[in-house]
């Protein structure tokens, strides 16, 4: 199959511990990111003065490591995959500068610690149907 479509893609792993901006990290779901994340969109706007676009999935995860690091060698966090979708995005360099900046608020927001937020950015073919 051939593609027509290469776009970036972005992969925001953020872990939620009891320091976060929750009471109880259990009741913590897939709503709340994403109403943080419109905060951290109106945010964002504001600060750039101008409209952002910036649609993304999120799921809820589980951070499997050893048992030396502690918390069992589970920790909760979510991810978070957003595309650059090219109907919007003209400038793909902007768009970079804009997914850490969100990760920067993200990471301000849940109060998280160094390393518990992640982005990885990939190249990736995308077909609209």
């Amino acid at each position: 199959m051939e593609f027509k479509n290469t776009t970036r893609k972005f992969e925001i792993v953020a872990s939620i511990n009891q320091e976060s901006f929750c009471k109880n990290i259990k009741d913590v779901n897939e709503n709340d990111i994403a109403n943080l994340w419109s905060r951290i969109s109106k945010d964002i706007s504001k600060e750039l003065k101008k409209d952002i676009y910036f649609p993304i999935n999120i799921y809820k995860s589980i951070i499997a490591y050893d048992i030396i690091h502690g918390n069992n060698g589970i920790e909760l966090s979510f991810n978070i995959i957003g595309i650059a979708n090219q109907k919007y995005i003209k400038y793909i360099k902007e768009w970079d500068e804009i997914s850490i900046l969100y990760c920067k608020k993200l990471k301000e927001y849940i109060k998280a610690k160094n390393g518990q937020i992640t982005i990885e950015f990939l190249l990736t073919n995308i077909e609209y149907i």
